[in-house]
Parts: structure tokens; C-alpha cells; sequence
């Protein structure tokens, strides 16, 4: 019983390392149209015209300052390239990427694809 009680424990504070942003501010008109994050119509995203790969290790005051400080990142470095938007946006986990922005602590490490600007 008191090995259980010590899991538990253990899971609670380290799973409270993890934060989730309020995924709002990809909505925002700063990065609306400009970043999608991976997974669902992403997972058909065609890339094969992709100027490059970004990345951005970021820290802020909150987990949301941290997020919109490596997505201006993601976006400095993709116009660096010669982009206008960036796509399949993924944060670093302890063991994989994962399109589900997730900070540990107050600083996340973030990565996408440098895309020119859409075809009309």
C-alpha cells in the first residue's frame, strides 16, 4: 500500500511539470494563417516545398508567454528563409515531438517547417 501511495506521488509532481497553454493565441491575428500546428489536416500537408526545418528553445514568465515567444521565433527564422508561414509546428516532449504544445516548466522547445506563402 504505501509503494502505491509512492507512485502516486511521484506521478502527481511529475506530471504538474507540464503546463498547457491556452491554444488560443494561434488564433490571434499575430499568428492566424501563419502557423498550424501538427496533426489532423496537417498529416496531409504537402512539404515538399519547404525552405527548411526552424527551431526555437524559448522561456517566458508563463507557459503562454514562452509558446507566442518561440512561434515569433519560428516565424522570424522562417522569413529569414524566405517563408511566410510555418507548419507542422511540434513542441519537444521527454521522449518525442508531439503537435500538442506542452511546456515543462516555463520554457518550451518548439520545431516546424518553413513554408513560402500560399498559393491562390
Amino acid at each position: 500500500m504505501r509503494n502505491n501511495i509512492l507512485v502516486v506521488v511521484a506521478l502527481i509532481i511529475g506530471c504538474s511539470r507540464w503546463q498547457h497553454p491556452d491554444m488560443t493565441i494561434i488564433t490571434t491575428p499575430e499568428f492566424a494563417g501563419k502557423v498550424e500546428t501538427y496533426g489532423g489536416r496537417q498529416l496531409r500537408r504537402d512539404t515538399s516545398k519547404g525552405l527548411g526545418m526552424v527551431h526555437a528553445n524559448t522561456t517566458g514568465e508563463t507557459c503562454d508567454d514562452a509558446v507566442a515567444k518561440g512561434l515569433r521565433s519560428l516565424l522570424e527564422q522562417a522569413k529569414a528563409l524566405g517563408g511566410e508561414r510555418v507548419v507542422h509546428v511540434q513542441a519537444k516532449k521527454a521522449y518525442n515531438w508531439s503537435g500538442e504544445l506542452l511546456c515543462r516548466g516555463r520554457g518550451i522547445y518548439l520545431r516546424g517547417v518553413a513554408m513560402p506563402a500560399k498559393e491562390q
